[in-house]
């Protein structure tokens, strides 16, 4: 007898989202993928359950989590052709209550899952566009499943949900990767420094410039390196009045000092305040 974890299969709605929703409620990334696989597994007393998100070329999907019997499974990509994965994918619920591989013969995965039943319904993003699916597989007759669809919509909204949130902060990330390496790149020196013109960040071509070393930068207070000048000190704090009210300055052209050798340069500084106290 294949005995399994559970309530028995398909007991309500409600009860099945409110286990869902407990289990992945303060979950994110991969953690909350899982939990939501194992979750359903447990609670419906199904043997397998997996959700996916569609490859770059559409010919394939990459699982976010797998749950097979009482464990994780390894992540893995397939291609979609000759499998129900695939017609899922293309915008419609699929419920299979028993003889699964008599529909996908050459499906490698329901093969080796010795899938006898199968449910799945798609991920979409708020323009109504499949971008993954959520799969139940066992190796037993599911007769009551395509009672559990709307549930399952309801659970593969959340994960499609998450998944966008994921996107849209790898795209951060991405943004934050390239700004920094535009920034650190650039030829022309650039310092970031708080309303006390204590440095937040300098690029590389700043501490050339400076003769600073990266590991001083966080150390190095901007009017400290400003020539000991009527003329410069003038400047520089006729600059720093007019931040302290809120006014842009034009570019003003000062004289500093290196800090690794005392030798003078000349340097345009621009002054824009933000809403952080930064400019």
């Amino acid at each position: 007898m294949d005995h399994r974890p559970g309530t028995g299969p398909f007991d309500g709605d409600d009860a099945l989202l409110r286990r869902v929703f407990e289990s992945t409620a303060r979950a994110s990334g991969e953690a909350f993928f899982v939990s939501l696989v194992r979750t359903l597994c447990t609670s419906l007393g199904i043997r397998h359950a997996l959700v996916t998100a569609v490859g770059p070329t559409h010919d394939q999907v990459r699982t976010l989590a797998r749950w097979g019997g009482d464990r994780p499974l390894v992540n893995i990509v397939y291609r979609l052709a000759g499998t129900p994965c695939a017609d899922v994918i293309g915008g419609t619920a699929r419920h299979y209550r028993d003889g699964v591989l008599a529909h996908y013969p050459h499906d490698a995965q329901l093969m080796a899952l010795a899938a006898e039943s199968y449910v799945g319904v798609p991920l979409e993003d708020d323009r109504g566009r499949a971008v993954g699916h959520l799969a139940l597989i066992d190796t037993q007759p599911m007769p009551d499943a395509s009672a559990r669809v709307s549930a399952l919509r309801v659970c593969a909204a959340r994960a499609a949900a998450e998944l966008s949130r994921l996107h849209a902060f790898q795209e951060q990330v991405e943004s934050e990767r390239r700004w920094r390496d535009l920034f650190e790149e650039a030829p022309i020196g650039y310092v970031y420094e708080d309303t006390q013109t204590r440095f937040i960040s300098a690029n590389r071509a700043a501490q050339r410039i400076l003769g600073l070393r990266a590991d001083e930068v966080p150390h190095t207070v901007g009017l400290d390196l400003v020539a000991p000048t009527r003329e410069a000190q003038e400047r520089v704090h006729d600059s720093l009045a007019a931040e302290q009210v809120g006014h842009e300055k034009p570019y003003i052209v000062l004289e500093l000092r290196r800090k690794d050798s005392g030798q003078p340069v000349w340097i345009h500084r621009h002054s824009r305040p933000e809403p952080d106290g930064k400019h």
